[in-house]
Order: structure tokens, then C-alpha cells, then sequence
């Protein structure tokens, strides 16, 4: 990995950290051949997404339940 997409993914790990331990729900966006390096963070998102379609549909169905 490059320098910018470390600094990237420490970003989400911080982020998505303080989320989860603040009972926070939140849905994660990020490319596929990234899934492994935040395969610990996208475990505690409510979902995890390619792109932001991806996430209008999540959001979707959660709100119509």
C-alpha cells in the first residue's frame, strides 16, 4: 500500500473505533481489495459497501422495515 491509503484506512479505523465504542451504528464504504485490511472494522459496521448507491440501499431498507 501506498503512503495516502495507510493514512486512509488508519482514518476509518479511528473513526469507525470511536463509533463502536460509542454504540454508534454506522455503514462503511469502501472498494473490495480493501476488505481485508478493515475486515476488522467492516465487522462491526451495520453494513458494508462498494459505493454510494450501495448505501442508499441499505438505508433504504432499514428505514421501510
Amino acid at each position: 500500500m501506498s503512503g495516502p491509503v495507510i493514512l486512509t484506512v488508519w482514518n476509518v479505523a479511528f473513526e469507525a473505533g470511536c463509533l463502536h465504542a460509542n454504540n454508534k451504528r454506522f455503514i462503511i464504504v469502501h472498494p473490495e481489495k480493501l476488505l481485508h485490511p478493515l475486515k476488522e472494522i467492516s465487522s462491526h459496521a451495520l453494513a458494508w459497501c462498494k459505493d454510494y448507491p450501495q448505501v442508499i440501499s441499505v438505508i433504504k431498507s432499514i428505514c421501510l422495515k
